[in-house]
Parts: C-alpha cells; sequence; structure tokens
C-alpha cells in the first residue's frame, strides 16, 4: 500500500484545493492511504473528504510544529506533497522523511506569493525545473506536482459530492469575511451592502461566516430578508451556494465552492488574480476594489448592469 502525506496549514482556501488532490491520488493507485497536516479551522471540510488521518494544529506555535513533525516522521511515506507555498508548511515538508517529497517551498514571509514565479521542487529530480507563473490557475499548482509523481488526470475543484438536503433557496449567498486584510471587507460596508440588497432591493439573502466574524455586526440580527448563519456546517454551506440564484464574496474558500459548481458568481477582488483563482471564467464577474470599504450602491449598480439578479 503506498502512503501519501499532503501538507496544508495555510488559509481554508489553500487547504480546499489541496483537497482536490485527494480523488486524482485515490483513483491512480490500487491501494492508497492518504493523510493530510492542516489546522483544526479546516477540520470541517476535511472530516468530509475522507482522509485516512487528519493531522491538526490547533494553534501555530514553534511547539505545536514541532510535535506535528515529530508525528509525522513516525509514518515514511511514500510521498509528501505541499501545493502552496508558506513558513509552516515548508518546514513540515523539508523535514518529513518521505521517500518522495514535491512541492514548493518559502521560508521568508511575503506579502503576496501569488505574484511571483515558483518554482517546484522534486527531492528524486533536483535539476527538474518545472515552474508556475501567476498567470497559471491555482490548480496548476497541483497537477504539475501530481505530474512529478507520474499521476495523471484533471485535477477539479469537486471536492464533495453531497446529494441535495433540502434548504431555502436564495436570492443571493454573500460571504465578505476574509483573516486577509487585502482581501476582507470593513464591517460598515458589509452593513451597508447588506441593507441595501435586502431592504432597498427587496432580496432574500443568506451570509455566513464564523462567529468572531459576525459578533461585531449585532445590527444584522434585525435586517428583514436576511438569513445569518453562524459556521454553518459543510453540507450545509454547499447547498445553500448550489441553490442560490448569484453568489457573491470576496477571495476566500467558499468562492472556490461556487467556482466548482459554476455558479453565478460576484467576485470581489483586491490583487489581480481571478484567472488564478477561478477554474472555470464562464459565469464569472469581477468587481475590483482598492481597499476594505465597498461603495453598496456602486455594487448594486454592477449587478443592475450585468443583469446578474431578476428584479435588481
Amino acid at each position: 500500500m503506498k502512503k501519501v502525506l499532503l501538507i496544508s496549514t495555510n488559509a481554508l482556501g489553500d487547504t480546499y484545493l489541496t483537497c482536490a488532490a485527494f480523488n486524482s491520488i485515490k483513483n491512480h493507485f490500487e491501494k492508497v492511504s492518504i493523510d493530510i497536516v492542516s489546522t483544526e479551522s479546516a477540520k470541517f471540510i476535511l472530516s468530509e473528504v475522507g482522509f485516512d488521518h487528519l493531522f491538526l494544529l490547533k494553534k501555530k506555535s514553534f511547539s505545536e510544529m514541532h510535535n506535528m513533525i515529530t508525528q509525522v516522521r513516525k509514518t515514511k511515506y511514500d510521498f509528501v506533497f505541499n501545493f502552496f507555498p508558506g513558513q509552516m508548511n515548508s518546514s513540515i515538508f523539508k523535514l518529513s522523511n518521505a521517500v518522495e517529497k514535491i512541492g514548493f517551498t518559502n521560508f521568508i514571509r511575503k506579502k503576496s506569493w501569488h505574484n511571483d514565479d515558483d518554482a517546484l521542487i522534486i527531492k528524486s529530480q533536483p535539476k527538474e525545473k518545472r515552474v508556475w507563473h501567476p498567470s497559471d490557475n491555482y490548480l496548476h499548482r497541483i497537477s504539475m506536482s501530481l505530474k512529478a509523481a507520474g499521476i495523471d488526470g484533471e485535477v477539479k475543484k469537486h471536492v464533495f459530492n453531497f446529494d441535495n438536503i433540502k434548504e431555502n433557496k436564495y436570492d443571493v449567498a454573500l460571504h465578505l469575511f476574509s483573516f486577509d486584510e487585502n482581501r476582507k471587507i470593513s464591517n460598515d460596508s458589509i452593513l451597508e451592502i447588506v441593507k441595501e440588497l435586502c431592504v432597498k432591493q427587496n432580496q432574500n439573502v443568506f451570509l455566513f461566516g464564523s462567529e468572531k466574524e459576525i459578533i461585531g455586526l449585532k445590527e444584522l440580527k434585525n435586517i428583514k430578508n436576511l438569513k445569518l448563519e453562524v459556521s454553518p456546517d459543510i453540507k450545509k454551506l454547499v447547498n445553500n451556494i448550489k441553490k442560490s440564484k448569484l453568489f457573491v464574496g470576496v477571495d476566500s474558500f467558499p468562492l472556490h465552492i461556487a467556482d466548482a459548481h459554476n455558479i453565478k458568481t460576484l467576485g470581489i477582488f483586491y490583487y489581480p488574480n481571478e484567472n488564478s483563482v477561478f477554474q472555470n471564467m464562464e459565469n464569472k464577474y469581477i468587481f475590483r476594489v482598492n481597499d476594505n470599504k465597498v461603495n453598496s450602491g456602486e455594487l448594486v449598480n454592477f449587478i443592475k448592469e450585468k443583469k446578474l439578479i431578476d428584479g435588481i
């Protein structure tokens, strides 16, 4: 049996994309065990994928990383993959004792790593030159790595195959939260956007986020036509996005879910990197911003101009 380890301790979006490699690896080997190193915050995603074992960091600290590396080194993996750079990802990747290590490394914190060419590291082929370019899609990082391991096949974002569950249909599924300061929307702007869509435009809106993200937005509780969901489980999240007429979100992991199911999507982007983010640009629209303040009127006018929702 082959033993494979994936590493993804970065943001949830990177972890969701990392999971896109699961089926390709599973289908390639007759017998394979697939583990992943990630964070406790990603458990609600990872528990539905089918990994054999989850190594989860509760917090990113030196002591936790040391303990994680010790655990990882107890198993001699045939392959370890690290599709996205990052200091912790790179450290665990380098210090694992896998037979073959394939991935991207970076020990120096960058403001925006996706603006630079990134060379693929292959343990067994140190002189091999394979480069990911910023004009490429993020999934190319995964397919490049898998091909270096002899694993062929198209990598797709369809991580989950849930049966449809009974959920309300919404006009708009809305996600405006991010830990990245250059992606998140200010609370004032979120309130303005929600009021514009729910009250002025009379649209049924599904807004979701973590408890920490929503706790500072108490004014949302009394807005008509708004369904506010705190940390929905992954099945409810996927189905609500699938059943909405339009998904509006910043560059974060739910955007990848909408893309995977080809939902009509309005992406709010600070970085000019949407071609890297979206696997399929059909039905995708970009609203460009320069900071975390979004003018709700301009956003709704954009929706009107592009005719993204009937009735607006």
